[in-house]
């Protein structure tokens, strides 16, 4: 005969269990039904991720500078591109491109150093409201954006294109 103390701990541990799995069912019900404030189901990878909305391209008009990537891009000049704007947004599609909001390919000069050798013509390929695979230091900090099963929407994504070549020279987010 089984003593009572024995059969309230079963008891305990069985209620305990069953909590425990109905919280993980209602948990992963509700990130595979969860979307970001895009809408784009976060949960999982879109079979075919959303469409951006492409916008006109432009020249860099002042310079810009993206420290926590080592990055600065100087205005174009009068400074004529080989490849053109919508090669360069299909060249970033095909590599690094993600899902995002909107697209836009601005013409600039990335100076001479790190990278580049000499002063280059680039396109940068800019992704607003992308949403991006987290690593890093982004782990630890998950602004901006949401965040839900290691994917972050809500930022800003370059890529840069040589515009003379077509070639990627590197893609980075640091909004």
């Amino acid at each position: 005969m089984r003593s009572p103390t024995r059969r309230i701990r079963v008891t305990q541990i069985v209620g305990i269990v069953s909590a425990v799995a109905v919280i993980w069912v209602v948990a992963a019900t509700n990130l595979a039904s969860s979307s970001d404030q895009q809408g784009y189901d976060v949960s999982r990878p879109p079979a075919s991720p959303p469409k951006a909305q492409t916008l006109s391209p432009m020249s860099l008009v002042v310079p810009e500078s993206h420290p926590l990537v080592g990055w600065d891009f100087n205005p174009p000049g009068d400074a004529v591109p080989t490849v053109t704007a919508d090669q360069a947004i299909a060249t970033a599609n095909q590599t690094d491109g993600p899902p995002a909001d909107s697209v836009q390919a601005i013409l600039a000069i990335a100076p001479a150093g790190g990278t580049v050798a000499q002063d280059t013509l680039v396109w940068i390929v800019r992704y607003q409201g992308a949403c991006v695979l987290r690593h890093g230091r982004d782990i630890l900090d998950p602004t901006p954006g949401t965040t839900l099963g290691g994917v972050q929407c809500g930022r800003q994504f370059d890529e840069i294109i040589d515009a003379t070549t077509g070639d990627e020279i590197i893609a980075y987010y640091d909004s």
